[in-house]
């Protein structure tokens, strides 16, 4: 596993541990006080910059984008579709 997939795997844990919490569903992880929000474009906090990481997704592909990487639960198998360069 190289560094990069490595980054998108620890920023994919990172986002999906509020549902560790008993109860919590993919629905309200935008919600949750995490950066998730500025992540999906629904927020601006302006010392976040996730364009590092979101460089790596589709941003007109969906099933390809950050979103369904998170919300999948083996995220694998999109950093094998996405056009990025890991290697």
């Amino acid at each position: 596993m190289t560094f990069d997939e490595q980054l998108m795997h620890l920023s994919r844990y990172i986002h999906r541990n509020p549902l560790t919490l008993q109860g919590v569903t993919l629905k309200i992880l935008p919600q949750q006080s995490t950066s998730y929000a500025d992540f999906l474009g629904l927020r601006k906090t302006e010392w976040l910059h996730p364009e590092s990481i979101l460089s790596y997704f589709s941003q007109t592909i969906s099933n390809l984008s950050y979103q369904a990487f998170v919300n999948q639960v083996d995220g694998g198998n999109i950093l094998h579709e996405v056009a990025i360069d890991l290697e």
